[in-house]
């Protein structure tokens, strides 16, 4: 499947009464991800209400003829796009997609491999990276048992 040229990854549109907003990720016709600019909440519309300007940033938006129905979302401050987090494995990785809580498209900034993963597990430091060599049950608990000592710490000081 061909993307076309005006709904690319990072486009940025005009629409008529919610500003401006960047398209995030295209899937198909009736199904684009979009960023508003003035809101910064991510939702799905359709490439034609992109190109007539008609993308509308509200939680009530439901299209008929395609019986979609959209939300919009807002993305907490920790997952914008481009924020970097660590991990327990010693990895860094940093967010590229925010679509849903249990949606969010990371790369991890060593390998540059892209997966997608929940806001849980990137908060609680738990994302693995599946293209290096996996750890030993050994090695693996003693990793977790360090990182919850150390949430138990964070939570005991006041």
């Amino acid at each position: 499947m061909k993307i076309p040229n005006d709904m690319q990854p990072g486009i940025i549109h005009e629409t008529n009464k919610y500003g401006k907003l960047k398209v995030l990720a295209y899937i198909s016709t009736k199904q684009v991800y979009v960023q508003f600019y003035r809101t910064g909440r991510v939702r799905t519309t359709t490439v034609g209400a992109i190109r007539r300007g008609s993308s509308m940033d509200n939680e009530r938006y439901t299209d008929n003829k395609h019986n979609i129905k959209a939300k919009s979302i807002t993305i907490p401050n920790d997952m914008k796009s481009g924020s970097i987090h660590n991990t327990i494995f010693n990895n860094k990785l940093k967010i590229i997609v925010y679509i849903k809580s249990d949606k969010v498209l990371v790369e991890f900034m060593d390998t540059k491999h892209k997966k997608y993963t929940t806001s849980h597990q990137i908060r609680s430091k738990l994302v693995v990276d599946p293209s290096k060599p996996k750890l030993n049950r050994y090695e693996r608990d003693k990793i977790r048992t360090k990182a919850a000592a150390e949430w138990v710490r964070s939570k005991q000081q006041p």
